[in-house]
């Protein structure tokens, strides 16, 4: 899952909100809840760009809101189709799980690179009896932290339910 952060330092464009004005919070564009067999579900959190949110116009149902998903700030600067082909200095910012995604890969890459180098140490034929994704996954769970998230989560849901259902 993502994070809504980013390192972009952008305002929300004028008419658009920031929800979630504390970098760190699971970002509202996540699939939150339990998964396959109750796990709970992001069961990791990386940076994801911040999001921006806009009430549409009053209709008689319930509030909807928009997104922004212009290719300005805030959000992640990313490599981008350029206008003419063969162009490679494009860029535009995005925002969402999938870059959170990219960039846990890619220290589940950089992890597996170091497992092979250890493989070549005293005692590096134990890496073998586990499977490589068991390895990767452990390291990257081992990595991560709540930092103050968890309390600010459960200040902002105190007396909303019984605690075991949220």
């Amino acid at each position: 899952g993502a994070t809504h952060e980013d390192d972009s330092g952008a305002l929300p464009p004028p008419n658009w909100i920031d929800p979630l004005p504390m970098p760190g919070l699971p970002s509202p564009v996540n699939a939150q809840g339990m998964g396959y067999r109750r796990a709970i579900k992001p069961d990791v959190l990386a940076p994801g760009g911040r999001i921006a949110i806009q009430q549409r116009l009053p209709t008689s149902g319930p509030t909807e809101l928009d997104i922004y998903d212009r290719s300005l700030a805030p959000g992640q600067l990313v490599a981008a189709p350029g206008g003419q082909q063969g162009s490679t200095s494009a860029t535009r910012y995005v925002r969402g799980t999938s870059n959170a995604t990219a960039l846990v890969s890619r220290q589940a890459a950089l992890l597996y690179e170091q497992m092979d180098e250890l493989r070549d140490e005293l005692g590096g034929e134990a890496i073998d009896e586990i499977p490589p994704a068991i390895w990767l996954k452990a390291l990257v769970v081992h990595s991560a932290d709540w930092g103050d998230t968890e309390g600010i989560l459960q200040d902002a849901l105190k007396g909303i339910g019984d605690w075991r259902t949220i």
